[in-house]
């Protein structure tokens, strides 16, 4: 009985940790990796880990104002200490945004828009199409005004 109990509470937590994604989250990763195969790439797989770091950063964006890769707060201070604070792995690329003008749009329109600024963005494609040598996982969080996509090894 020990042991189906232990099954059930390992499978609630998995499970609830998948919900962490939104659905819009899903629809522009959806996006990535659509992109990512029209250029030969692999897709990434979501990593729910770099998914709190990303989701650190909208949080402070969108409670801040302060639109930027980095925080004041020094344990959060870079994209590299919020990944080690949430035990991710090293190595990162981030790519942020600030969506407020894409909010009335419908969800896979949103999605489709948001990530077409990043490929507009020469810096920004340049991480969406980061080598799958390199890069494997990733994740993004769509906070009410920013967007926040983290991707690693």
């Amino acid at each position: 009985m020990k042991k189906l109990s232990l099954l059930v509470l390992m499978f609630c937590v998995n499970t609830l940790i998948c919900f962490s994604q939104t659905q819009i989250e899903k629809l522009v990763f959806d996006e990535i990796n659509k992109y990512r195969v029209e250029n030969n790439l692999l897709e990434l797989s979501w990593d729910n880990c770099t998914y709190k770091a990303a989701k650190n950063q909208t949080d402070y964006i969108d409670k801040t104002g302060d639109y930027s890769h980095t925080q004041k707060n020094t344990l959060f201070s870079t994209p590299d200490k919020r990944l080690t604070y949430y035990g991710c792995g090293s190595g990162y690329a981030e790519n942020i945004l600030i969506h407020d003008h894409l909010s009335m749009l419908q969800q896979k329109v949103f999605a489709k828009n948001l990530v077409q600024i990043w490929k507009d963005s020469d810096s920004h494609n340049k991480n969406l199409l980061m080598s799958s040598d390199w890069v494997t996982v990733g994740a993004i969080s769509i906070g009410s005004k920013s967007a926040c996509l983290i991707l690693q090894p």
